[in-house]
């Protein structure tokens, strides 16, 4: 058992220093990525003519900033053949997914608080319920169903309060980080 936990903290360790991160001069995390074709950059489908992200490229950058800190400032250095156009379509569609996503995140938040409130008030009025039942005397197995319903409603209030919600503010943030990186092309820099 010791030799499995030793072993395993040795594949952390060098877990860690394999995925080091490279800072720029101004301290931004440096991404790097390489585009072989444009057309496997951006996607077939965008809305109101704004080009997005295609989804094999936006799952590697989502996962390409799990290694950083959430508030990380970012730049995305891309290199590959492409003209200015293409290149002014990838950092817009770069700030279209994200923008997106911060969008979709935020109402994600919304609706987290608004779902966590609603759930502590059912619970709190099923605890009230069950205070009343409990002063006039009823019966015992009735008082058990309702006081087990008033804490799942408010189990589930506070999952979404205090587990959910951490998780949803740290997806909007490494978003948010992601629509503001720079988007830097490497042959634009020699």
């Amino acid at each position: 058992m010791f030799r499995s936990l030793k072993k395993l903290s040795r594949l952390r360790a060098e877990a860690r220093s394999s995925a080091e991160v490279r800072y720029d001069e101004e301290g931004r995390a440096l991404l790097s990525m390489s585009v072989r074709d444009g057309v496997e950059f951006l996607s077939p489908y965008a809305l109101s003519g704004r080009p997005d992200l295609n989804s094999e490229v936006a799952d590697f950058l989502d996962g390409a900033v799990m290694n950083l800190r959430p508030e990380e400032e970012i730049r995305l250095e891309i290199s590959g053949d492409a003209d200015g156009k293409k290149k002014s379509e990838f950092r817009a569609a770069v700030k279209n997914h994200y923008r997106a996503k911060v969008l979709e995140t935020d109402r994600k938040l919304s609706e987290n608080a608004r779902m966590s409130l609603i759930f502590a008030l059912v619970a709190a009025v099923v605890l009230s319920v069950y205070v009343v039942l409990e002063i006039n005397f009823a019966n015992f197995v009735v008082l058990q169903l309702i006081d087990i319903t008033a804490w799942v409603f408010m189990w589930e209030a506070v999952d979404l309060v205090f587990l959910e919600r951490k998780i949803l503010k740290t997806e909007l943030v490494r978003a948010t980080s992601l629509y503001s990186a720079k988007v830097i092309f490497k042959d634009d820099e020699s």
